[in-house]
């Protein structure tokens, strides 16, 4: 709850261009180390440029004033700053990064100032072509070392006179007084524009801890949400060159992408860490109770996660055959896995079985479809028990349906699906009767590389990996095969006899039903296999999107 008796103010404010950045350059604007690098591209940062110049808006800034100690980027830009004076009132930019570094990087960068070595690094040196009249692209980046045009005035050179002089009478000396005179008029022109240009800035004032991590909560970055173990990790971490929460979790999603499973989602990498940590919700926790727990043992808690995540992944991969996490049903499954591991690191066959027999049956039943709080807390105190030895894994349906009846991988029984058939139909191969490298398209292929054999029938059957010459369509492969190879190219993608013989007699809703008869009754010794039981329909429901 947030503490009545500390509130938080908004004050607004206008600053000169000017003003704005030499709070920057002498560290009193900040910007928290929970925000995201930079990322704008080159072509963003020239319509900045492009706006400012036309007095166009470009939003304002929201910055947070406070007495607590964040800890802060100590370059902005490419460019150092100092560290804030001691008691001096510093405010930290919320929302606005990716605009300040380029304002900052482009306009306070030294006129002298060498390339450095990052080959990204000719980015922050921008121009304005005096040439290009009112043009939308007036602004060009010169990413050669050799000297810009005489006509190319260097954004470097607008905020100080005596550089902006220097680079006037450079262009005089190699372009002559008559032609250069309109084109530094010009140049005094766009210098004032950009100079004289007001910024809007939104103070927040005041506030405790909670209410600053509902505000970060809330701001969103280039259009994508600041994620909850960046927020957290301004509020953690005071002193200088200490490892954030955010970094070490960067670390961990890193290791098990290393593992060849992928790289799993930073939110559940969060909510791993404070269900290890002791944290008592993890999807909608108390964040005061989140920084005073994690606070102090935020190392032990990594640390221990990254060991069980590493075991948990192994598990999904080799044991449930998970090939990526993307594929994984539920984000939900690697956590509690997780956690398994972390209290349990050396499973017994039984152990591992009953896993093996969760992990199905969430995925099949849609265990995780629209899981609150309280939910996952009665999931992660079973496995807890589970692991300690103290109970079983029990799930509330009995019966699974492991076909869905529509392909759609934002669907969980969908992804499950795919699992089992990669695991059940491993070496396939193309029309060619060659071997298709299946795991090396399932890392970087999208989900057209599961492609429709018939145009507009949803169903899963109608799918399979078959990479095609251009133009050739995957049925055409399929009916155009070669006699000597098809029966070898048919079993390795699951396909019976009677069902290419429909496809090639024009039926291809007899195509489809037999492929899916097929999958059924490889289906069903699976199933039984795991002491789980289908439906009398074995083909389910069409199923609702997960998160």
């Amino acid at each position: 709850m947030v503490n009545a008796n500390i509130t938080m103010s908004v004050r607004p404010e206008i600053v000169m261009m000017d003003e704005l950045l030499e709070r920057v350059a002498n560290g009193k604007l900040r910007v928290p180390v929970f925000n995201r690098p930079f990322v704008w591209r080159p072509e963003q940062m020239l319509e900045l440029f492009d706006s400012i110049e036309r007095g166009y808006p470009v939003g304002s800034l929201l910055v947070w004033q406070t007495d607590e100690p964040v800890q802060s980027l100590d370059q902005i830009g490419d460019i150092p700053i100092p560290s804030p004076e001691p008691g001096a009132s510093v405010s930290y930019i919320l929302d606005g990064h990716q605009r300040i570094s380029t304002l900052f990087g482009c306009l306070y960068r030294a006129s002298d100032a060498p390339r450095g070595d990052d080959p990204k690094d000719w980015r922050w040196w921008v121009y304005r072509d005096l040439r290009a009249g009112d043009k939308a692209s007036a602004y060009r980046h010169f990413p050669k070392p050799d000297q810009a045009p005489a006509h190319y005035l260097p954004l470097r050179s607008v905020l100080r006179t005596l550089d902006f002089l220097a680079f006037s009478r450079e262009m005089v000396d190699r372009e002559g007084l008559d032609n250069a005179q309109h084109l530094v008029e010009q140049a005094e022109l766009i210098t004032q524009r950009v100079k004289s240009y007001k910024i809007a800035l939104s103070h927040l004032i005041g506030g405790d801890l909670n209410q600053a991590v509902e505000v970060f909560a809330r701001v969103n970055q280039a259009g994508q949400k600041i994620t909850s173990d960046q927020m957290v990790s301004a509020l953690t971490f005071r002193e200088s060159g200490q490892v954030t929460l955010a970094e070490r979790i960067d670390t961990i999603v890193s290791q098990i992408a290393d593992t060849g499973f992928g790289e799993p989602r930073r939110e559940t990498v969060f909510r791993t860490v404070l269900a290890i940590a002791g944290e008592q919700d993890v999807m909608a926790p108390d964040w005061n109770a989140v920084v005073r727990r994690v606070d102090g043992r935020v190392a032990t808690a990594t640390e221990e996660t990254a060991h069980a995540m590493t075991a948990a992944a192994a598990f999904l991969q080799h044991e449930a055959k998970v090939p990526l996490f993307k594929y994984l049903p539920y984000a939900h499954q690697l956590m509690l896995l997780t956690v398994f591991f972390h209290h349990q690191p050396n499973a017994t066959r039984t152990q591992l079985a009953a896993l093996r027999s969760w992990f199905w049956k969430t995925s099949w039943t849609e265990a995780f479809a629209s899981a609150n709080s309280t939910a996952v807390r009665r999931a992660l105190d079973e496995m807890i028990a589970f692991a300690n030895g103290h109970g079983t894994l029990t799930l509330k349906k009995d019966l699974v349906e492991p076909i869905p009846e529509k392909f759609n991988l934002n669907s969980a029984r969908t992804r499950a699906y795919l699992i089992w058939e990669l695991a059940e139909f491993p070496a396939r191969r193309n029309a060619a009767n060659e071997p298709i490298d299946t795991a090396s398209l399932l890392a970087t292929s999208d989900s057209t590389l599961f492609r429709q054999v018939i145009e507009r029938d949803y169903r899963p059957a109608n799918r399979i990996i078959l990479p095609t010459r251009n133009g050739t369509s995957v049925r055409s492969a399929l009916t155009n095969l070669a006699s000597a190879d098809r029966n070898e190219v048919l079993a390795s993608h699951g396909i019976p006899q009677v069902a290419w013989e429909s496809l090639s007699n024009g039926d291809g809703n007899g195509f489809v039903a037999h492929r899916t008869a097929h999958l059924a009754q490889r289906l069903v010794p699976f199933v039984a296999g795991l002491e789980l039981t289908t439906s009398t329909r074995l083909i389910g429901p069409a199923e609702a999107d997960t998160e």
